[in-house]
């Protein structure tokens, strides 16, 4: 066997085992998440987790949600979710004060894949309790809508955020859709967890 075919029969060897390894990887991470998510979700919490999750109502609409506990002043955390930003949010600016708790923005965003967006939407406040955003017009979306809700309590501020994505025509398949989504509002999320809480050597 000469030198060029002992490597050609060594490739077959290599491919199974990185295919083997990756296997064994893959489920060694599957349990880990399974054995994590095992604790109660309020426990979870208190932990510092930032929770996502898919929920669908029952006219069919699915709804990227998180939900992480804060524990800083009511005030603060408010003041922090109102200047979060998406990071795919290219610029905004307000069409329209309708009041001072409601205006109408003009919005764009470039997603991957989808490219560049642009959109209207309407944002309501209700200080310290809850933000709403709903599309009005867009150029590729049917929706996109949300919510920020905060709830103090006795261990904290607890902070959820909705999220709803429809698409006017082409989409990419919504297992993908929906996996990367919610890692980017655990990013979001737990970015505003991150700027809220007191750190140390803070004066907050």
């Amino acid at each position: 066997m000469n030198r060029s075919t002992s490597r050609l029969s060594r490739q077959p060897r290599r491919r199974f085992f990185i295919a083997t390894t990756c296997t064994a990887l893959f489920l060694l991470s599957g349990l880990i998440s399974e054995c994590l998510a095992r604790k109660p979700p309020a426990q979870r919490l208190k932990d510092g987790e930032v929770l996502t999750w898919v929920e669908e109502l029952p006219n069919g609409d699915r709804f990227l949600r998180a939900t992480v506990l804060i524990h800083a002043p009511l005030k603060v955390v408010w003041d922090t979710v109102r200047v979060a930003r998406d990071a795919n949010l290219r610029s905004s600016r307000i069409e329209q004060q309708v009041s001072p708790r409601e205006s109408i923005v003009q919005e764009e965003y470039h997603l991957p894949v989808i490219g560049d967006v642009k959109c209207r939407r309407q944002i309501v406040e209700y200080p310290h309790e809850r933000i709403e955003f709903k599309m009005l017009t867009s150029d590729k979306f049917k929706a996109l809508d949300g919510r920020w809700v905060l709830t103090p309590a006795t261990e904290g501020i607890y902070v959820e955020f909705w999220s709803l994505v429809r698409f006017a025509g082409w989409s990419p398949p919504r297992w993908i859709f929906e996996s990367v989504g919610k890692g980017k509002i655990e990013k979001l999320v737990r970015g505003i967890k991150n700027a809220a809480e007191p750190h140390p050597h803070s004066k907050r």
